[in-house]
């Protein structure tokens, strides 16, 4: 599906009379590509004039949605033939979308760090291109259409300009929250009320025909509710920063199940996947995305790590790559799953499953009683690297946590679990589907049969020296302008980070004597032990003992303090 601007036109003079009534019509990316060209001298608010003139007034943006209107309804005018559904629908989104976007920018102002764009490089507008929204509207909803590839993508492209302009993770939320508010506003406005409602009738039936509809808005919720995992909700629930202003990729050992059976090349004496003697070290991310995309490949990705070492934390950053590249992660904790059930109707429960503290908006989308229709999207296909897969892919997250049966044991369980996932999943299909397991070592996992003997085993590794400075410089950057003395939590705006540097030092030179640094959730906390450390930070580093036992307290005392996610807790979690 073409964009809405190569869709609704079948004749140059047509749209040429439309943009003649109100102004150069483009797609979300065209409208962000176009945003690159402001300066200093030139400001985002000037270029709106150009790129939105129905929208301005005395030089200002125009709060109120009835210019939206009035500029939806000259052009579905001038247009004399009946036009698809989802195309009304999305030119309506579009524009209401660049709207929303412009006030929402010019209500925040400029970024504390304004860097213009004059020399902008060619790749930022590639990349942004690269987001142009070309799929369908199913499973768009009216209560919640940020919960839709549409809106997803079309924040990315916007993102990434923001960004390249100084804006912070932190103003990037501003914008984006004013925005979305807007955005839901607008739409409700033009779609339902008003000369603009006869007009998107068929698109407001179209969107409510048939369970599809409901099914598809099911699986975009979750999937947005993954995306505000990553990017929007605090880390450990009470952080001043999100997963995605953190995250290091990681890395990883590349063996395959025989290997650990005392066979095949990778295989010695000694032989450790946890050592990088054994497997070496890879991107963990370029690994998955290899398997996922090479047409031979025709098994599960396993991805193995100890307590802390970031697997879930990676799911949610994977589910995030997947879904820009134009894939849909089904994210499935495991420790979630009803194995009384058959295998579909648990998957889909976990699918429907709200998560504490979300947008209480995503409650408002109809609810499906089978989101996967009887199994029919896993036969959806698309094109993805050489391979032709489902778009649809499971990242089944702790097979270690897997609710145990009070009469049977784990091992029983697990090899349940892992034997309905490939008679489901991996057997014999017309299309591939792509699952990713990961969780802790574990012998059942071994024993379930559920392994082959070419079946990729990714063992997470600890950080580098490298990757331990970028995520102290991430979590710096994070705090940075959230973080003042008066509200203080967990101590950040007091932290003292001239004594990371000696920490940081210490683990360039011996990383297996402070081989905690190495656990992303243990490396976290850490840093807030050791940067409000009073005594000699030397003898703390010497003796890792003592700086495992401040880790309990810290954790037990967080755990008392905060009930709705125990840093505890969360060291099984991540």
């Amino acid at each position: 599906m073409a964009n809405f601007v190569q869709t609704l036109f079948t004749a140059e003079e047509e749209r040429q009379s439309i943009e003649k009534e109100i102004g150069p019509l483009r797609s979300v990316s065209e409208f962000c590509v176009e945003l690159t060209t402001a300066t200093k001298d030139l400001p985002f608010k000037a270029v709106f004039e150009g790129l939105l003139p129905w929208a301005v007034k005395g030089g200002e943006i125009v709060a109120e949605v009835a210019p939206l209107g009035r500029a939806i309804v000259k052009a579905i005018d001038v247009i004399t033939k009946e036009r698809d559904p989802q195309t009304l629908g999305l030119f309506a989104c579009t524009l209401a979308y660049q709207r929303s976007a412009a006030l929402a920018i010019v209500q925040t102002g400029k970024p504390r760090s304004w860097v213009p764009f004059d020399e902008r490089p060619a790749q930022l507008k590639k990349d942004i291109i690269a987001l142009d929204y070309a799929g369908s509207l199913a499973g768009f909803s009216l209560e919640f259409p940020f919960a839709h590839p549409f809106s997803w993508q079309a924040d990315e492209a916007l993102r990434l300009v923001l960004q390249s302009a100084g804006y912070d993770q932190s103003e990037w939320r501003s914008i984006q929250g004013r925005l979305h508010e807007q955005f839901r506003s607008d739409l409700a406005e033009v779609l339902s009320h008003g000369d603009t409602a006869t007009r998107f009738e068929p698109f407001r039936v179209w969107l409510t025909l048939g369970d599809n509809s409901s099914a598809y808005a099911s699986i975009n919720a979750h999937i947005e509710r993954q995306r505000w995992l990553f990017e929007d909700r605090p880390v450990l629930s009470h952080e001043p920063f999100t997963l995605r202003d953190v995250y290091v990729n990681t890395d990883c050992g590349k063996l395959v199940w025989e290997n650990f059976l005392g066979r095949g090349i990778d295989y010695r004496p000694g032989f450790d996947p946890f050592s990088e003697a054994f497997g070496k070290r890879h991107s963990l991310l370029n690994e998955v995305l290899g398997y996922l995309g090479n047409k031979k490949f025709d098994d599960a990705v396993v991805v193995q790590g100890a307590p802390g070492s970031g697997k879930s934390a990676f799911t949610l950053y994977l589910a995030r790559v997947l879904v820009k590249q134009g894939l849909r992660p089904l994210r499935i904790p495991l420790r979630l799953l009803n194995l009384r059930k058959n295998l579909l109707d648990a998957l889909a429960d976990v699918i429907k499953m709200p998560e504490e503290g979300e947008d209480p908006g995503l409650r408002h989308i109809p609810s499906c009683k089978d989101p996967f229709l009887g199994g029919m999207i896993f036969q959806e296909r698309t094109t993805f690297g050489e391979a032709e897969i489902c778009p649809y892919v499971l990242l089944l997250d702790g097979w270690d946590e897997i609710t145990v049966a009070v009469n049977e044991g784990f091992e029983i369980e697990v090899s349940r679990m892992l034997e309905k996932v490939r008679g489901e999943f991996l057997g014999p299909r017309t299309v591939r589907v792509r699952v990713i397991l990961t969780g802790r070592p574990s012998a059942a996992v071994g024993r379930s049969g559920f392994l082959r003997d070419q079946t990729p085993v990714l063992t997470v590794r600890p950080y580098t020296s490298t990757q331990l400075d970028r995520y102290v410089e991430n979590v710096k950057s994070a705090v940075k302008h959230q973080v003042s003395s008066d509200e203080n939590p967990n101590g950040w705006a007091t932290l003292d980070w001239g004594k990371l540097d000696v920490v940081l030092e210490r683990y360039r030179g011996n990383k297996e004597r402070l081989e905690v640094l190495g656990l992303p959730l243990l490396s976290h906390l850490s840093l807030r032990v050791l940067g409000h450390w009073t005594g000699d930070i030397e003898g703390l580093l010497s003796d890792p003992t003592t700086l495992y036992r401040h880790l309990v307290d810290l954790t037990c005392a967080k755990a008392i303090s905060r009930p709705p996610m125990h840093s505890c807790q969360f060291l099984f979690a991540i």
